[in-house]
């Protein structure tokens, strides 16, 4: 089944345009009169029918509505974002399709990645999110500093991903288990420098580890999402 995403609902029919406009028509060539399923990002599915086409918008007419419960796990993943731009993007990707409620992209002492095309990394979300049959979509916010996001962060769990050569840390499913509510920091490739860990633990997160492998950026990311999503 084909999903398209709009935001734009009122009463009774439905707008798409742009990349959604693009793959109705052009891509998949739907005509008016044809039943589509069109997703909001926030739990709504709308079985809906083509009843315009122009050349910058659809118009839908809305059929029937269903609405969806929010997942268990509401995972949140601070990333610095690689330098190849590729590799963070993958894992937006992947990490959507696996589950994963939020992504905060940030900048701490190693970074090698300091700005994104925050427009650019949403249309994969949403693509990511369609494909997967999402209908919680994840959100991404915009590049913040590594101390902003320790600060602010309120989960009920919260977690840095850190192997310290001196201590050896528990493992995330040992960790993080008491709650569906869960952040965790993902650091560059060069990891988190100490005193951005000793700020954390200021702030309530817990050291942790993703096993004993040395894995890229992306991978521990994708890594966290499977293994917190094979919990539920």
């Amino acid at each position: 089944m084909q999903y398209f995403y709009s935001q734009e609902i009122l009463d009774d029919k439905i707008v798409i345009r742009e990349d959604e406009l693009i793959h109705l028509a052009k891509t998949l060539r739907k005509q008016v009169g044809d039943i589509i399923y069109v997703l909001d990002g926030r739990g709504v599915s709308y079985e809906s029918k083509i009843i315009e086409i122009k050349k910058k918008f659809a118009e839908l007419q809305i059929l029937n509505i269903e609405t969806h419960p929010k997942p268990l796990l509401q995972l949140e993943i601070a990333m610095a974002p690689t330098k190849n731009m590729a590799r963070f993007e993958w894992f937006l990707e992947k990490a959507t399709e696996i589950g994963v409620s939020s992504f905060v992209p940030i900048v701490t002492r190693y970074s090698e990645r300091k700005k994104i095309r925050l427009d650019r990394c949403e249309r994969i979300i949403v693509s990511a999110a369609k494909q997967s049959k999402q209908f919680h979509f994840p959100w991404i916010s915009e590049m913040i500093s590594f101390s902003d996001f320790i600060k602010n962060c309120n989960s009920a769990d919260k977690a840095i991903a850190y192997i310290s050569e001196d201590e050896i840390s528990p493992h995330i499913t040992k960790l993080l288990d008491r709650s569906n509510n869960i952040s965790i920091c993902i650091g560059p490739e060069g990891g988190f420098h100490p005193d951005e860990v000793k700020s954390a633990e200021s702030f309530g997160f817990n050291r942790c580890h993703l096993g004993f492998s040395r894995l890229r950026t992306e991978t521990a990311g994708v890594y966290v999402a499977s293994v917190l999503n094979a919990r539920m």
